[in-house]
């Protein structure tokens, strides 16, 4: 089933095919590898959000001979909401200055991009009294290739909302 519900950032230095290699050969491995990536600052996990991601828009160039065009990409776009507004302040802002690579859940899936994306988080505040303020992620990214897509299970414990990560409350 849909909804973007949780967002791992990988900065670049992380190799994250490793990872996605671990997660279907050696699941328990590839859980102690997300433990260390997060204690060593490589990798943020929010656990808990929701939102969209939008599959991909094709980029089109020209086409020669009898094509009237040829497909050099995908455009895609990763937008969720993180409600960790005051802890995460200082994380997005170095989010949206670094090179982050994305993993994101749906109910049994995780989906890794393999390009770095482009962060943009801003965070309003609403008229109304009953609004949550809350960080309002975009991530975009240029690929030919679609995400990889693994199942979840071997990291779902991270996704549970009780997991305390060594960054919480940067």
């Amino acid at each position: 089933l849909g909804r973007v519900r949780g967002v791992i950032l990988f900065d670049g230095s992380f190799d994250i095919t490793n990872l996605i290699d671990k997660l279907k050969t050696t699941p328990e491995e590839a859980a102690t590898l997300l433990e260390e990536a997060v204690a060593s600052g490589k990798a943020h996990l929010i656990s808990e959000t929701t939102g969209t991601y939008d599959g991909g828009s094709p980029q089109t160039g020209d086409g020669y001979g009898d094509a009237e065009n040829r497909l050099l990409g995908y455009l895609y776009t990763l937008s969720f909401k993180d409600p960790s507004y005051a802890p995460n302040k200082d994380f997005w802002e170095k989010a949206e200055n670094g090179h982050w690579y994305l993993a994101w859940r749906t109910e049994t899936l995780l989906h890794f991009a393999d390009k770095p994306a482009s962060i943009q988080a801003i965070a309003p505040v609403e008229q109304d009294l009953t609004s949550a303020v809350a960080w309002n992620v975009t991530a975009t990214w240029k690929s030919k290739t679609k995400p990889e897509i693994v199942s979840y299970d071997p990291l779902s414990k991270y996704f549970d909302g009780c997991w305390a990560t060594a960054t919480e409350g940067e």
